[in-house]
Protein backbone atom coordinates (compact mmCIF):
# COMPACT_ATOMS: atom_id res chain seq x y z
CA UNK A 1 0.00 0.00 0.00
CA UNK A 2 1.36 3.85 -0.96
CA UNK A 3 2.49 5.09 1.95
CA UNK A 4 0.25 8.26 1.38
CA UNK A 5 -2.83 5.47 1.22
CA UNK A 6 -1.89 4.24 4.53
CA UNK A 7 -1.55 7.92 5.98
CA UNK A 8 -4.50 9.21 4.36
CA UNK A 9 -7.25 5.99 5.75
CA UNK A 10 -5.57 6.43 9.14
CA UNK A 11 -6.06 10.01 8.96
CA UNK A 12 -9.86 9.49 8.12
CA UNK A 13 -10.28 6.30 10.10
CA UNK A 14 -13.27 7.91 12.37
CA UNK A 15 -14.89 10.22 9.47
CA UNK A 16 -18.27 9.99 8.51
CA UNK A 17 -20.63 11.31 5.80
CA UNK A 18 -23.02 14.20 5.90
CA UNK A 19 -24.75 14.98 2.74
CA UNK A 20 -25.37 18.79 3.08
CA UNK A 21 -27.11 19.24 -0.74
CA UNK A 22 -27.72 16.37 -3.25
CA UNK A 23 -29.25 17.53 -6.19
CA UNK A 24 -28.39 15.86 -9.66
CA UNK A 25 -25.34 17.52 -9.65
CA UNK A 26 -25.14 20.13 -7.59
CA UNK A 27 -23.75 18.20 -4.55
CA UNK A 28 -22.12 19.11 -1.26
CA UNK A 29 -20.54 16.50 0.63
CA UNK A 30 -18.67 17.01 4.26
CA UNK A 31 -16.34 14.25 5.74
CA UNK A 32 -15.59 15.09 9.48
CA UNK A 33 -15.03 12.93 12.88
CA UNK A 34 -17.99 14.58 14.66
CA UNK A 35 -17.79 17.45 13.28
CA UNK A 36 -13.75 18.49 13.77
CA UNK A 37 -11.99 20.32 11.43
CA UNK A 38 -8.97 18.39 12.02
CA UNK A 39 -8.43 15.84 7.77
CA UNK A 40 -12.06 17.31 7.56
CA UNK A 41 -12.67 17.80 3.58
CA UNK A 42 -15.39 18.78 1.96
CA UNK A 43 -16.32 17.58 -2.02
CA UNK A 44 -18.47 20.15 -3.89
CA UNK A 45 -19.35 19.53 -7.48
CA UNK A 46 -21.78 21.61 -10.30
CA UNK A 47 -21.57 21.14 -13.97
CA UNK A 48 -18.52 20.36 -15.24
CA UNK A 49 -16.17 20.62 -12.15
CA UNK A 50 -15.15 19.29 -8.40
CA UNK A 51 -14.38 20.62 -6.35
CA UNK A 52 -12.04 19.36 -2.66
CA UNK A 53 -11.60 21.30 -0.02
CA UNK A 54 -10.54 21.46 3.81
CA UNK A 55 -7.49 20.98 6.27
CA UNK A 56 -5.58 19.44 3.62
CA UNK A 57 -5.60 21.92 0.73
CA UNK A 58 -8.22 22.98 -2.17
CA UNK A 59 -8.12 21.52 -5.56
CA UNK A 60 -10.70 22.55 -7.99
CA UNK A 61 -11.12 20.08 -10.99
CA UNK A 62 -13.00 20.58 -14.59
CA UNK A 63 -13.75 17.85 -17.46
CA UNK A 64 -17.20 16.27 -17.20
CA UNK A 65 -20.69 17.25 -16.39
CA UNK A 66 -20.94 15.01 -13.44
CA UNK A 67 -16.93 14.62 -11.92
CA UNK A 68 -18.25 12.22 -10.10
CA UNK A 69 -18.27 9.93 -13.23
CA UNK A 70 -14.55 11.11 -13.87
CA UNK A 71 -13.34 9.87 -10.51
CA UNK A 72 -15.42 7.19 -9.45
CA UNK A 73 -13.00 4.31 -8.98
CA UNK A 74 -14.99 1.18 -10.63
CA UNK A 75 -12.66 -1.38 -9.57
CA UNK A 76 -12.88 -0.53 -5.94
CA UNK A 77 -9.41 -0.31 -5.39
CA UNK A 78 -8.46 3.30 -3.93
CA UNK A 79 -7.42 3.58 -7.20
CA UNK A 80 -5.91 7.48 -8.68
CA UNK A 81 -4.05 9.05 -11.99
CA UNK A 82 -2.60 11.49 -10.09
CA UNK A 83 -0.88 12.49 -13.72
CA UNK A 84 -4.12 12.75 -15.91
CA UNK A 85 -6.10 14.01 -13.22
CA UNK A 86 -4.07 17.12 -12.65
CA UNK A 87 -4.10 17.79 -16.01
CA UNK A 88 -7.71 18.61 -15.29
CA UNK A 89 -6.60 21.34 -12.32
CA UNK A 90 -8.09 24.64 -12.72
CA UNK A 91 -6.51 28.06 -11.76
CA UNK A 92 -6.18 31.42 -12.10
CA UNK A 93 -6.54 32.53 -15.67
CA UNK A 94 -6.06 29.02 -17.36
CA UNK A 95 -4.62 25.50 -16.99
CA UNK A 96 -2.83 25.27 -13.57
CA UNK A 97 0.98 24.52 -13.18
CA UNK A 98 2.30 21.72 -11.76
CA UNK A 99 3.71 23.85 -8.62
CA UNK A 100 0.51 23.16 -7.44
CA UNK A 101 0.61 19.36 -7.30
CA UNK A 102 4.26 19.06 -7.51
CA UNK A 103 7.60 19.71 -6.06
CA UNK A 104 10.85 19.92 -5.64
CA UNK A 105 12.54 16.55 -4.86
CA UNK A 106 16.30 16.24 -4.23
CA UNK A 107 16.39 12.64 -4.91
CA UNK A 108 15.15 12.70 -8.13
CA UNK A 109 18.04 15.01 -8.81
CA UNK A 110 20.89 13.00 -7.39
CA UNK A 111 19.78 10.15 -9.40
CA UNK A 112 19.45 12.08 -12.44
CA UNK A 113 23.13 13.84 -11.89
CA UNK A 114 23.94 10.34 -11.04
CA UNK A 115 22.66 8.39 -14.40
CA UNK A 116 24.36 11.25 -16.36
CA UNK A 117 27.52 10.50 -14.61
CA UNK A 118 27.50 6.48 -14.85
CA UNK A 119 26.29 6.96 -18.74
CA UNK A 120 29.22 9.46 -19.50
CA UNK A 121 32.08 7.41 -17.78
CA UNK A 122 30.89 3.74 -19.38
CA UNK A 123 29.81 5.06 -22.71
CA UNK A 124 29.35 2.36 -25.23
CA UNK A 125 30.70 -0.10 -22.48
CA UNK A 126 34.22 1.75 -22.65
CA UNK A 127 34.67 3.10 -19.35
CA UNK A 128 37.86 6.21 -18.64
CA UNK A 129 40.24 5.34 -16.06
CA UNK A 130 39.28 5.86 -12.32
CA UNK A 131 41.31 8.34 -11.30
CA UNK A 132 39.67 10.73 -14.18
CA UNK A 133 35.96 9.07 -13.21
CA UNK A 134 37.02 9.93 -9.22
CA UNK A 135 38.10 13.45 -10.33
CA UNK A 136 35.14 14.08 -12.08
CA UNK A 137 32.79 12.60 -9.32
CA UNK A 138 34.43 14.69 -6.51
CA UNK A 139 34.11 17.74 -8.63
CA UNK A 140 30.07 16.97 -9.38
CA UNK A 141 29.68 16.79 -5.84
CA UNK A 142 31.35 20.05 -4.76
CA UNK A 143 29.75 22.38 -7.45
CA UNK A 144 26.07 20.14 -8.45
CA UNK A 145 25.32 18.02 -5.51
CA UNK A 146 26.07 20.63 -2.72
CA UNK A 147 22.99 22.75 -4.03
CA UNK A 148 20.87 19.46 -4.83
CA UNK A 149 18.49 21.32 -2.22
CA UNK A 150 17.18 23.74 -3.77
CA UNK A 151 15.82 23.47 -7.39
CA UNK A 152 16.56 26.48 -8.80
CA UNK A 153 20.68 26.48 -7.57
CA UNK A 154 20.39 22.74 -8.28
CA UNK A 155 19.38 23.05 -11.96
CA UNK A 156 21.53 26.32 -12.62
CA UNK A 157 24.69 24.29 -10.98
CA UNK A 158 24.14 21.16 -13.27
CA UNK A 159 23.04 23.02 -16.31
CA UNK A 160 26.59 25.41 -16.14
CA UNK A 161 29.15 22.68 -15.36
CA UNK A 162 31.66 22.03 -17.46
CA UNK A 163 34.52 19.59 -16.43
CA UNK A 164 37.08 18.86 -18.97
CA UNK A 165 34.52 18.82 -21.42
CA UNK A 166 31.73 16.64 -19.70
CA UNK A 167 28.36 19.05 -19.53
CA UNK A 168 24.69 17.36 -18.44
CA UNK A 169 23.28 18.05 -22.05
CA UNK A 170 20.21 19.04 -22.39
CA UNK A 171 19.43 18.59 -18.30
CA UNK A 172 16.75 20.89 -18.46
CA UNK A 173 14.70 19.11 -19.80
CA UNK A 174 15.19 16.32 -16.70
CA UNK A 175 12.04 16.61 -14.05
CA UNK A 176 13.23 16.23 -11.06
CA UNK A 177 9.69 16.84 -9.57
CA UNK A 178 7.48 14.43 -7.37
CA UNK A 179 3.88 14.61 -6.39
CA UNK A 180 2.98 16.72 -3.20
CA UNK A 181 1.55 14.99 -0.41
CA UNK A 182 -1.37 17.16 0.20
CA UNK A 183 -2.45 16.61 -3.70
CA UNK A 184 -2.00 12.61 -3.48
CA UNK A 185 -3.85 12.79 -0.02
CA UNK A 186 -6.25 14.58 -1.67
CA UNK A 187 -6.84 12.53 -4.62
CA UNK A 188 -7.62 9.50 -2.77
CA UNK A 189 -9.67 11.42 -0.28
CA UNK A 190 -12.05 12.15 -3.94
CA UNK A 191 -12.20 8.32 -4.25
CA UNK A 192 -12.65 7.02 -1.25
CA UNK A 193 -15.40 9.98 -0.87
CA UNK A 194 -17.36 8.96 -3.70
CA UNK A 195 -17.39 5.45 -3.02
CA UNK A 196 -18.78 6.56 0.32
CA UNK A 197 -21.26 8.35 -1.14
CA UNK A 198 -22.29 5.67 -3.62
CA UNK A 199 -22.56 3.37 -0.96
CA UNK A 200 -25.09 5.39 1.50
CA UNK A 201 -27.35 5.89 -1.79
CA UNK A 202 -27.51 1.98 -2.38
CA UNK A 203 -28.66 1.71 1.15
CA UNK A 204 -30.77 4.50 0.82
CA UNK A 205 -32.46 2.29 -2.49
CA UNK A 206 -32.51 -0.42 -0.80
Amino acid sequence: MHPILEQFLKDTANHSLEVRHDDGAYRHLAFTNNGSNVYRFDLITWPGYLCISGDMGCFTFRRLPDMFEFFRDNNCDMGINPGYWAEKLQAGAGAASDSICKEWSEEKFREAIRECYDQHVDADGEAIPGDEADELWEEIEDRVLANADLEDAAMRSAMDFNHEGFEFTDFFEVRCTTWKFHYLWCCWAIVHGIAEYDKLKAEVAA
